[in-house]
């Protein structure tokens, strides 16, 4: 269920081991799906890409709950041409000749990730937000640009399915993005699973109904 208002802090709140409940991104909050296995996490850091020390907001959780606010403007030193990629998009000598950008020269950022740490200052959860209906599954990553760009066409990629039975996977991708100057939220619709069908598209801070988090424990911190 998405929570409609903003829960404020009071002095009152301790910041102790509880489930956590939901989190704010901006003036948005959203439930926890499985809040009960991270009770240990007593801050979230808004991250790029796989990169230590690439920190942009963070917040503490207090009472089981946290609000992040986005930055307004990204430096150009954490955002990178088209035509190099990026986490969601080949590089122009290895794209598809079946994807067209509008200009490769915009910069973009890459995608972000929620991380969790704990007291001890170790990253020990990933958090994503999400959302599901019937067969298909709606997941929101968040990128910025310089300026506006247009992304379209297709691919077809390749993975290799579970260890129980390894073999060769195909799935589809469609992109259908209008990134507009600032921050967007990219939303990668699944259908059919892990070898069905992705749609990417983009959406200018904006989310559909019944977006949760989830959460992934790590292990090892990334390095």
């Amino acid at each position: 269920m998405l929570v409609g208002i903003m829960a404020s802090c009071t002095n009152e709140e301790q910041n102790e081991q509880v489930a956590l409940k939901y989190g704010c991104l901006n003036d948005k909050c959203f439930d926890f799906e499985n809040g009960l296995e991270f009770s240990d996490i007593v801050e979230i850091k808004f991250m790029i890409g796989n990169n230590v020390g690439a920190t942009f907001a963070s917040s503490g959780v207090k009472n089981g709950h946290f609000m992040i606010t986005l930055p307004e403007a990204l430096s150009q030193n954490y955002l990178r041409p088209l035509s190099q990629g990026t986490l969601w998009l080949s590089p122009t000598n290895f794209r598809p000749s079946t994807i067209i950008v509008s200009d490769e020269n915009v910069y973009v950022s890459g995608v972000f990730r929620f991380a969790g740490y704990t007291k001890d200052g170790l990253e020990r959860a990933v958090f994503s937000l999400f959302t599901e209906e019937r067969n298909m599954r709606y997941s929101i990553a968040f990128v910025y640009a310089v300026s506006d760009v247009t992304i379209l066409g297709y691919s077809q990629e390749w993975g290799i399915s579970l260890p129980m039975s390894p073999y060769l996977i195909a799935s589809n991708r469609i992109y259908s993005i209008e990134l507009k100057k600032g921050w967007n939220t990219l939303l990668f619709t699944t259908q059919g699973g892990v070898s069905g069908t992705t749609t990417i598209t983009a959406q200018c801070l904006t989310f559909l109904s019944d977006v949760r988090w989830r959460g992934s424990r790590l292990i090892f911190n990334y390095f």
